[in-house]
């Protein structure tokens, strides 16, 4: 009985991941990535993108960095100089907790978190 309600749960969990997935579904990669996030109406958009096509390795951090490019957009040169320290600390804290880690995958965590920290600034 109590494994039968866990396959329950798990195929719940399993069916919203897949609902969530197919409305942010990848519109390819490469540059059909790139050119979607550029086309973007917004950073929140970009980088809805971006998550979708996310596959944890090196490979993210080329899109990842448009998004945030994307992103810095709407407050970098217009919000006071203290915000821009609090997110240049906040990015260096993605650094550092990645730091000494070897792999693509954790490149791919790092430039990730940087995106975040972007998308929760752009909306400030």
């Amino acid at each position: 009985m109590r494994q039968t309600r866990i396959y329950f749960t798990l195929a719940a969990i399993l069916a919203g991941a897949s609902a969530t997935r197919a409305a942010d579904t990848c519109p390819g990669f490469g540059e059909e990535r790139l050119a979607a996030i550029a086309a973007a109406p917004g950073c929140k958009a970009a980088s809805r993108i971006n998550d979708a096509c996310s596959m944890g390795s090196g490979g993210d951090t080329v899109p990842t960095m448009a998004v945030i490019e994307k992103c810095e957009k709407d407050f970098i040169g217009k919000a006071p100089k203290a915000r821009i320290a609090a997110y240049q600390r906040e990015r260096a804290a993605c650094r550092r907790e990645y730091s000494g880690k070897s792999g693509t995958m954790y490149v791919s965590f790092t430039v990730l978190c940087e995106a975040r920290v972007a998308v929760k600034y752009s909306g400030k």
